[in-house]
């Protein structure tokens, strides 16, 4: 069964100088068809390195070369906003870090440290604590208690 040209639709005879498109049409041409000359039909039969490409699937191709050209610079676009946004998040984050630390050491700045003494009742040491600390005069209050080991209180 013989091919048919994708261009004059003529029947293709095996004498006939024939190239197949390499692209997505993969359709055989006559030379005569394309305006290919001998010199570059026998380049392409000789070097399997060398393609033909049709119109058809040229345009296609470069179709294809502009998107993805596009695409690269979408993907670089985005890349950068993606550093972007890390050093802003990075920025927050430390500034947050350090207004942290800091209002931290202001409000620990006069830490009162109370031993109960041995078999102390922690309400006695409770007591004392607030003694020392006078809740009403601080700026922060205390929002609990817990006990510890041999009857010790942190607040």
């Amino acid at each position: 069964m013989s091919s048919i040209c994708s261009r004059c639709n003529k029947q293709i005879q095996p004498k006939d100088m024939v190239v197949v498109c390499s692209g997505i049409c993969k359709g055989k041409y006559h030379t005569s068809c394309v305006d290919l000359s001998h010199q570059n039909y026998t380049a392409i039969k000789e070097c399997g390195n060398i393609k033909y490409f049709c119109n058809g699937s040229l345009s296609i191709l470069d179709f294809c070369m502009n998107m993805q050209r596009e695409m690269n610079a979408l993907k670089d676009l985005m890349n950068q906003k993606l550093i972007e946004f890390q050093k802003v998040i990075s920025t927050n984050s430390y500034t947050n870090l350090v207004a942290k630390r800091r209002s931290y050491a202001e409000v620990t700045e006069d830490v009162v440290v109370i031993k109960p003494k041995t078999n102390q009742e922690s309400s006695l040491t409770k007591s004392e604590l607030r003694k020392q600390l006078n809740p009403s005069a601080l700026e922060v209050g205390i929002t609990g208690m817990k006990s510890v080991k041999d009857g010790g209180r942190v607040a």
